[in-house]
């Protein structure tokens, strides 16, 4: 049955002792700030720009394709689906779209009879026209910590991604930032928020501010109303706030909006100056390369297949295929992208073969959930992380503790080298034996098995 796919990354497990590079054995240390996110954030986590209908309808063929799912978030639109989140007007008014999602609590309830988390997206501000009556609400009681007119388009009388915007004067709207460093404006924040929770919600993906103590509040929301978390919470929250480890307290974290390209070098793809300089290689080395600061994050999660596919009419099939292969062996998985992306980053959007491939590695991942589990409870415990580097090798990483993992990154590449840290190491698709401590060629095309030469 097996035969049947592509398997176009290179992935090894240890059998013999591990031991990166003459590195000694350390005494195992507890990281006590360390939070695990809930069990079900370990399995396959899906968001989207779609209303009532096309939510369940997008769960029902993700379920139709034999996908696993287990969380879907409604990402901005929720606010103001109508005029695809424009604003300012609903951004926020702590009410939400209540035309286009006409009955959030049957929606809630469509996924928790599915085993799906259910979430929306936030962020930590108020913008005045439109939403005056929550603007001059938080004003009053003294719950904002900054007031200035915002001239920034994102939510703002502009696009809600910017895909193909150009630079423009913007006549501002006042911005009112939500003071979550007030134990008295967080209660209230708290307060407002609680009726989405008891609809049916159950996380927050949190965007424009990765402050701790908005992470905190935030998670919080979901720990102490989720329906489904039972005090665990759970949020996604981007990469900085990292200046002390109780950031760790607020799992999850992703990798921003990434690039759906090869690498930021040699583009094939043109992009707005607003969008990160990260596309894939890029974003593999947030995970593993010591000199940067998110390779800590004990818990990182990507845009599977990028967020901003460009100025192109379609990302192509193999850049899909190959980020696949590299975020399934995450410590967290999420398949997302902008609105403007007609693949909306689903693989059956993409090709038959697409569409395969990530049927046998989504599974694979569900397979693999005792292990992963295991290895982020031992980050806790002993503090080894889920995503392991190999000094010198930085487009390479060990996925827990006995599983090397060397997807490919280049585009058209069906060779590339692995370094094999000392022991003794499996080939996972063909049994062989190979010994650490050298570097070997392996071959692995798209379509067809891959070996070791």
């Amino acid at each position: 049955m097996r035969r049947r796919f592509s398997y176009g990354m290179f992935l090894f497990l240890l059998l013999g002792a591990l031991q990166l590079q003459g590195q000694k054995l350390s005494r195992p240390v507890a990281d006590t700030n360390l939070v695990l996110p809930p069990a079900w954030a370990f399995g396959m986590l899906y968001g989207g720009y779609t209303n009532q209908q096309e939510t369940v309808e997008r769960i029902r063929q993700i379920q139709q394709h034999q996908y696993p799912v287990d969380a879907y978030w409604i990402d901005s639109w929720f606010w103001s689906y109508a005029d695809k989140g424009i604003g300012p007007h609903k951004y926020l008014d702590f009410v939400g779209d209540t035309v286009s999602y006409p009955d959030r609590k049957a929606m809630w309830s469509f996924m928790q009879q599915n085993n799906i988390k259910g979430g929306f997206w936030i962020w930590d501000c108020i913008l005045e026209k439109g939403n005056e009556q929550a603007f001059n609400d938080f004003k009053d009681r003294g719950f904002f910590r900054n007031v200035y007119v915002n001239k920034n388009s994102w939510h703002n009388k502009g696009t809600s991604t910017a895909m193909f915007q150009e630079k423009s004067d913007h006549p501002g709207t006042l911005c009112g930032e939500i003071d979550f460093n007030s134990p008295a404006a967080v209660a209230y924040f708290k307060q407002k928020m609680k009726s989405f929770f008891d609809e049916g919600a159950d996380f927050i993906k949190l965007d424009r501010t990765s402050d701790i103590n908005t992470c905190k509040a935030i998670f919080e929301l979901s720990q102490e109303f989720g329906k489904e978390t039972k005090g665990r919470g759970f949020i996604l929250s981007h990469t900085g706030g990292m200046e002390n480890e109780t950031y760790k307290r607020y799992p999850t974290k992703w990798t921003d909006d990434t690039r759906s390209d090869w690498n930021i070098e040699s583009p094939l793809v043109k992009f707005n100056d607003w969008v990160p300089y990260v596309a894939l290689k890029e974003n593999m080395a947030m995970y593993t390369d010591p000199q940067k600061q998110t390779s800590q994050i004990p818990f990182l999660t990507n845009d599977l297949g990028g967020f901003d596919m460009g100025k192109t009419s379609k990302p192509e099939e193999e850049l899909y295929i190959r980020w696949m292969e590299f975020s399934v062996f995450n410590a967290i998985t999420e398949v997302f992208s902008q609105p403007e992306n007609p693949t909306s980053n689903l693989p059956w959007m993409y090709s038959a073969r697409a569409d395969s491939l990530f049927r046998f590695y989504s599974h694979w991942r569900m397979q693999l959930f005792p292990y992963l589990y295991s290895a982020a409870h031992q980050r806790r415990i002993a503090g080894t992380p889920v995503i392991g580097r190999t000094p010198g090798y930085i487009y390479q990483y060990l996925f827990g503790e006995n599983m090397l993992v060397a997807p490919v990154f280049e585009k058209g590449a069906v060779v590339r080298s692995v370094y094999f840290p000392e022991g003794k190491w499996v080939d996972y698709w063909t049994g062989k034996i190979i010994n650490g401590g050298a570097e070997y060629k392996t071959i692995a095309p798209v379509a067809e098995r891959f070996r070791c030469l």
